[in-house]
């Protein structure tokens, strides 16, 4: 058994050790704050249970426009919008009540979104990561947060979802027969009035090829404008009338391209030419009634020519021009 001044040697040895790693924890949380510094470009934060900041990474000049020391120390309200503050303490609540039951895991990751206020008032949108803080014993005792801005993002994809409602609208207020096919024939989208003039629904269109659909045939009909696209990647027009379809077509297949020029498919529009056939049907009639019309005109005023002339040649047999 040591003795006395074994004991104190010991001890000694450990306080040193003790505080050398407190130097080496002090070091390294200086080259992690000055790394967080140069390179962070979320916002990296702390919170005690209180939901009091503790420390927030220098980057939050850039994101929110607020110094740290302006941050430092206060509750989380500084930085978030009523609404999404009382989302956030929502979440918080049951995240602790799942605490208080033991059934959590010490390794979950929370994601949500909410909104941030800048210092100059404005709002920005902010994907959040949020991570317990725990002891050595497993106990949470604190928040571990990284805020990054996706308001671009956000922007971006309202964006996208506008176009694609305009642009659904567009495709269905087509009064003209309108689908989508891929390169092999198959119909990946058809307007409503393509629905309804085939009298289809899109479980009984969508998936099929077109060739089945319209024609009702197991292969390409015979002039198709798509084979000619598929084949010289060109636009081609042509006029399709086949009874299983009921009305006369005229159809238009433009070729569609992926980024690498890769031809993946066509857009088919078909416009009902029956009104065009009927209207040019009667001027056909028209101009046929004219031409006889012409003819009879034309034979009329002849044989009055050869009547004047005949009348001119028995005036002269008679040698009077008074008759």
């Amino acid at each position: 058994m040591p003795n006395e001044q074994e004991l104190l040697k010991e001890i000694s040895r450990l306080k040193t050790r003790i505080s050398e790693l407190e130097k080496d924890c002090a070091n390294g949380r200086e080259r992690l704050y000055g790394f967080l510094e140069k390179n962070m470009v979320d916002l990296l934060w702390t919170t005690d249970l209180a939901l009091t900041f503790t420390y927030v990474s220098p980057s939050v000049k850039n994101i929110l426009g607020f110094s740290p020391d302006e941050i430092n120390g206060k509750n989380i309200s500084v930085m978030l919008t009523p609404a999404s503050l009382a989302e956030a303490l929502r979440a918080f609540e049951s995240e602790m009540q799942v605490e208080a039951s033991g059934r959590f895991d010490p390794l979950r990751i929370r994601v949500f979104e909410y909104e941030h206020k800048r210092k100059d008032g404005t709002v920005i949108v902010c994907e959040v990561r949020v991570h317990f803080l725990r002891d050595e014993a497993g106990k949470a005792v604190g928040v571990l947060g990284v805020s990054r801005d996706v308001s671009d993002r956000k922007r971006l994809h309202y964006e996208i979802v506008r176009t694609a409602r305009e642009w659904n609208e567009t495709f269905n207020a087509i009064s003209d027969l309108v689908f989508i096919q891929d390169k092999d024939f198959t119909i990946t989208r058809a307007n409503k009035a393509c629905l309804a003039i085939l009298k289809l629904t899109p479980d009984q269109i969508i998936g099929k090829k077109c060739y089945e659909v319209l024609h009702k045939r197991t292969s390409p009909w015979v002039g198709c404008p798509f084979e000619k696209t598929r084949s010289d990647g060109k636009a081609h027009v042509e006029e399709v009338d086949d009874p299983e379809i009921g009305i006369p077509l005229l159809v238009t297949a433009s070729p569609i391209f992926d980024p690498s020029g890769q031809f993946i498919g066509t857009v088919h529009i078909a416009k009902d030419i029956s009104e065009i056939r009927k209207t040019h049907n009667e001027l056909k009639n028209k101009i046929k009634e004219l031409e006889t019309f012409q003819r009879l005109t034309m034979g009329r005023e002849k044989r009055i020519m050869e009547l004047k002339d005949e009348i001119k040649r028995l005036k002269g047999i008679s040698g009077r021009n008074d008759l």
